[in-house]
């Protein structure tokens, strides 16, 4: 039991998540559907797929050694199907990666956290029967889901090369096939076997769940977590409370020890709640168009011009698309470094320094948002409505007409036309560090 706890060395990011996941996920997958999902995010070669397998390992020894037989690579009804099938189990979906995968784990997650599935038909039209999912699910993948709906449905942990210690993980794969974690697993199913005992413990479990989620919310450090967070959270830290007595009392640990594994735990998964916190901000619709946006341009496909001039756009030129390059003079001068627009660069819109407002040609900012998040493998699906997200955002200003707040504004720049345009705020695009880049 000490093993699985020992991967959260201190110093070693998001290790101690990963400890807290797989100390706790198991014990709560025999008690019923789970309805939130875990994530192991991260680069290829950081152990996220081993590392899962070993909260697998407790439902089939030595599985740690072998291949995930689910990726995200099957059919939405495929792994509508397995989350069915794998009733009070654990279920491992591997490779979440590329643009379908994404779009495909998104919806899942989803049915997931509402623990419905998607309404089928039959081939004569009629209401196929129910797959609602039976389980819990434990991913892993290069890519995270997109959408904020299927982040507040699931806790995700971020791998990087030096979260897993390999010698503890070896450790930890040599008990696994040892059997020692599906023994556990198998004693503690046998003493839920006892009649009226599984209906006891889930109940117990629902108020559990219930008082730690309103410890979790009560706690100020806590506001900014996603709403759904502290009960999937709250879900984790109920079951490994109900295990470690069951452990203590047959004699497996300590009391003293089984109460520090359990304040270990709770104390890490409050952390990853915290964290992701944050990465749900990153998600917001807003944050990520502009995010979008500032990628766009650093990739030169995309500039601003400044409203005033042909002149680069100065301080802001280096973060708004422009390069220097050498600028041929004359026979009697030479040459000269001097800003220029890359070669084939788009103009996504102007930048106005007296206003401080750039004003973006609203259908080719939601262009560079789409491609710059298809390229990251995440697309950008909050085009359509962006305008109102920025304004509930404060990111924009808007114009009155008729009466009529409108989203977009008239502006004639540098004597040209009258077009409609997202006069986004300078200082939400740039900050004053950014502006000062050369």
């Amino acid at each position: 039991m000490r093993g699985l706890l020992d991967l959260g060395q201190a110093g070693r990011p998001a290790a101690r998540h990963v400890a807290a996941v797989l100390a706790a996920l198991p014990w709560r997958a025999v008690l019923g559907p789970l309805d939130a999902s875990v994530h192991f995010s991260g680069p290829t070669g950081t152990f996220k797929t081993t590392t899962a397998l070993l909260a697998l390992d407790h439902f089939a020894p030595g599985s740690g050694a072998g291949r995930v037989s689910v990726t995200w690579g099957a059919t939405p009804n495929a792994l509508q199907r397995h989350a069915y099938d794998c009733r009070d189990s654990l279920l491992v979906i591997d490779e979440l990666t590329g643009e379908t995968a994404v779009e495909t784990a998104t919806e899942f997650f989803q049915c997931q956290g509402n623990l419905k599935a998607r309404a089928r038909m039959t081939r004569d039209l009629r209401i196929a029967p129910g797959l609602d999912p039976r389980g819990t699910v434990l991913s892993t993948g290069e890519a995270d889901p997109g959408r904020r709906s299927a982040l507040g449905r699931m806790l995700t942990v971020r791998f990087t090369r030096e979260t897993v210690d390999v010698a503890i993980l070896s450790r930890c794969q040599h008990d696994a096939a040892a059997g020692r974690y599906a023994r556990a697993m198998a004693a503690y199913i046998r003493w839920l076997a006892a009649p009226g005992r599984l209906a006891a413990t889930r109940a117990e479990l629902r108020l559990l769940v219930e008082r730690i989620a309103g410890e979790i919310r009560a706690d100020p450090a806590n506001r900014d977590v996603h709403p759904r967070h502290p009960a999937a959270v709250a879900e984790l830290v109920a079951a490994y409370t109900l295990f470690l007595r069951f452990a203590a009392e047959a004699g497996g640990v300590p009391q003293l020890t089984a109460d520090a594994y359990l304040a270990t735990v709770r104390g890490s998964l409050i952390e990853l709640m915290r964290d992701q916190a944050e990465t749900h901000r990153e998600s917001d619709p807003a944050c990520r168009f502009v995010a979008l946006l500032k990628a766009g341009l650093s990739s030169e496909r995309f500039h601003l011009q400044d409203s005033d001039s042909d002149n680069a756009p100065e301080p802001f030129a280096a973060v708004c698309g422009w390069h220097k390059d050498w600028l041929y003079q004359g026979n009697d001068r030479g040459q000269m470094l001097d800003w220029r627009i890359p070669p084939n660069s788009r103009r996504v819109g102007y930048i106005d320094l007296k206003e401080q407002v750039v004003y973006l040609d609203p259908e080719l900012a939601k262009e560079v948002a789409r491609t710059m998040g298809g390229a990251a493998g995440q697309p950008f699906e909050h085009a359509g409505n962006i305008a109102r997200d920025l304004n509930e955002a404060g990111m924009i200003h808007t114009s009155v007409e008729a009466g009529k707040v409108r989203l977009t504004v008239r502006k004639r720049i540098r004597g040209v036309g009258n077009n409609r345009y997202l006069a986004l705020r300078l200082d939400c695009l740039f900050g004053e560090a950014e502006g000062e880049r050369k």
